[in-house]
């Protein structure tokens, strides 16, 4: 260690001394000054959604020292305090800028906008579609990604809200046009969905005319029904049975005895009914008898084999002249209330053939059908068969129905009767037939 001392060991002053000790303190002072003067530290920067839809609100939260002013860019900007709140337009990175005299510093958190759902409007119904004025409509809708849907019927009055529900019974008087309307959140794309239900009032079901013609018959002939009207489907009933006629607008009927037939009529715009009578003077059928078809050239003949003034009459298939066949037909036009079917039987040969005599229905009502065919082997046809000229096909037995009454039960030489022939071809007209009265 150095000692400043005068000779003889005094120590020697330093007039200085003093000025550089207070330059030390000076010196000090100003480099803690330095060391304490910095940028501003970003302690924490968040976002409490960084997954948003587009047009969500989301918020930014820091925690900053040493900053003099703060900015957030993209947007909002320039900002102040410890959070902003915000509806981003665009995602991405998102920097907090801190800045002081000395300098800056950035942190950056990252958004990105989740799929947005499309406003949507799934379904939009009004049932029933067509009704009488004042009938219970349902309306019913699904809407998806809405904050608010509104359904109106167009006359002025304030739309309902149709957001909290899914379905709304209406009683139009009048057709009317429901629109739904579905808004989307703010910024969505498209801002709003709109569909339309149509609930139509029809005119109401009426029955214009129906008339019985002719009104007063004998028993056993026939009277037309028919009627106009708005309806799209009919029936008739006749104080038994109800007959469905759909879009028919005529029926034929042979009443046994005075009825009063009844037409409902049913369509979009309800239903409707009206009456009309019939009478009937009583003419009960007592007998049949048949007449056999003039003399001709076809290969069969329907011929009596029991007819004459009973309750019941056999006829016979029979052969005219040689025929080969190995099947037969007949529809043959008949009055099927006169008379119904008892017996039948065929001679047709072996093996035991298809046989069928009926009184038809449906496309087939008031048409009696014959049918007669040899089966054949599953590998190959049956063959013909041959029938000397009077031979006997077939045989049938029909019985009188006395409330039926009287009048022509079939004839032959009307129109409708058709007839088939099966052989190694087919030949159609094939069988003469009389004429069947009942007496």
């Amino acid at each position: 260690m150095r000692d400043d001392r005068r000779a003889g060991g005094a120590p020697s002053r330093d007039p200085l001394r003093g000025v550089r000790r207070a330059a030390l303190v000076l010196l000090a002072l100003v480099a803690c000054s330095k060391k304490s003067a910095q940028t501003p530290v970003i302690n924490s920067f968040v976002v409490d959604n960084a997954n948003p839809q587009r047009g969500d609100s989301v918020t930014f939260s820091w925690s900053v020292s040493g900053a003099t002013s703060l900015v957030l860019f993209p947007e909002p900007g320039p900002v102040t305090g410890n959070s902003v709140t915000i509806s981003p337009s665009v995602d991405g990175q998102f920097t907090l800028g801190a800045t002081n005299a000395e300098g800056s510093t950035q942190q950056v958190v990252t958004l990105k906008f989740a799929a947005t759902p499309v406003v949507a409007i799934s379904r939009f119904s009004a049932v029933p579609a067509q009704a009488p004025a004042g009938t219970a409509v349902t309306l019913s809708w699904s809407v998806s990604a809405a904050v608010s849907a509104s359904l109106s019927d167009g006359s002025g009055a304030p739309p309902v809200d149709a957001l909290a529900a899914s379905s709304m019974v209406v009683h139009p008087m009048a057709t009317t046009v429901y629109t739904l309307t579905a808004q989307a959140k703010a910024g969505h794309t498209p801002a709003s969905a709109t569909a339309k239900a149509v609930a139509r009032v029809a005119p109401a079901t009426a029955i214009g005319s129906f008339t019985a013609t002719p009104s007063s018959i004998l028993q056993g002939d026939a009277v037309t029904l028919s009627w106009e009207g708005n309806a799209s489907a009919w029936s008739v009933n006749d104080g038994t049975t109800t007959t469905p006629l759909g879009p028919l607008r005529s029926l034929v009927v042979r009443p046994a005895s005075n009825t009063t037939y009844t037409l409902y009529a049913n369509g979009p715009g309800g239903s409707d009914s009206k009456t009309a009578q019939v009478t009937v003077t009583p003419q009960a059928g007592q007998s049949l008898s048949y007449t056999e078809p003039a003399p001709d050239s076809r290969a069969l003949k329907l011929t009596a084999v029991s007819c004459s003034g009973g309750t019941t009459c056999t006829l016979a298939l029979v052969a005219q002249s040689p025929a080969t066949l190995r099947g037969v037909a007949m529809n043959l036009p008949i009055d099927a209330i006169k008379v119904s079917v008892s017996a039948s039987s065929v001679s047709l040969g072996a093996p035991t053939p298809a046989f069928k005599v009926a009184l038809g229905s449906g496309p087939l009502s008031n048409t009696l059908v014959l049918g007669a065919a040899l089966e054949g082997t599953g590998s190959a046809v049956a063959g013909d068969q041959s029938f000397a000229s009077g031979s006997e096909i077939a045989r049938f037995t029909l019985t009188l129905v006395p409330a039926g009454g009287r009048g022509p039960v079939f004839d032959g030489s009307a129109a409708g009767l058709s007839s088939w022939l099966q052989s190694s071809g087919r030949s159609a007209d094939v069988i003469a037939v009389g004429k069947l009265d009942a007496n």
